[in-house]
């Protein structure tokens, strides 16, 4: 009877112990299917930074090539004599100007384009700052899920090879 009560006494706690197993198993598996979402959502972001990235290189580009033409039609004017004729064409009509407006105007146009790259290269700064920042978050994600992983994986140098084949004999 005690034999009995014993062996009962045995499984009952191999079955608190396989359930316990069990319950860790499966919320290690949930924990994992969250972080591969997390991870997945980092991804999605540091794409869309990305994108963001190129259009204020394309934004940088426009403004540079916008700064070099201006400074060229500056630069010409400067050439020109004081009294010569200078049109500006405003849609379909040609509006007489003087070297004086179009040296100011063109002036206070190349000054503001540089504000405007100055101001592209501090949001190009910043935004490659927060890619590396999420780049080094989605490693440090994958990193955390990798070690999940491994979690998972049995060690089979933990068990005797006679507990793995108990029907064959292994001298």
């Amino acid at each position: 009877m005690w034999m009995a009560l014993w062996c009962l006494y045995w499984w009952d706690n191999r079955f608190d112990d396989l359930f316990e197993l069990i319950n860790w198993m499966s919320n290690l598996h949930f924990e994992l299917q969250r972080l591969q979402n997390e991870i997945e959502e980092e991804v999605n972001k540091y794409n869309q930074m990305d994108k963001k990235l190129q259009q204020f290189i394309q934004t940088r580009t426009s403004l540079y090539e916008q700064e070099s033409e201006n400074t060229l039609v500056l630069n010409e004017i400067e050439i020109l004599p004081e009294d010569s004729k200078i049109f500006k064409q405003v849609g379909g009509v040609l509006i007489d100007q003087t070297k004086k407006e179009v040296k100011t105007t063109l002036s206070n146009r190349v000054a503001l384009i540089k504000n405007q790259i100055e101001h592209t290269n501090d949001l190009l700064k910043k935004n490659d700052q927060e890619q590396k920042n999420m780049a080094e978050k989605i490693q440090k994600a994958k990193e955390r899920y990798y070690e999940m992983a491994q979690q998972l994986q049995p060690n089979w140098s933990d068990y005797s090879p006679k507990l793995l084949y108990p029907f064959i004999h292994i001298p």
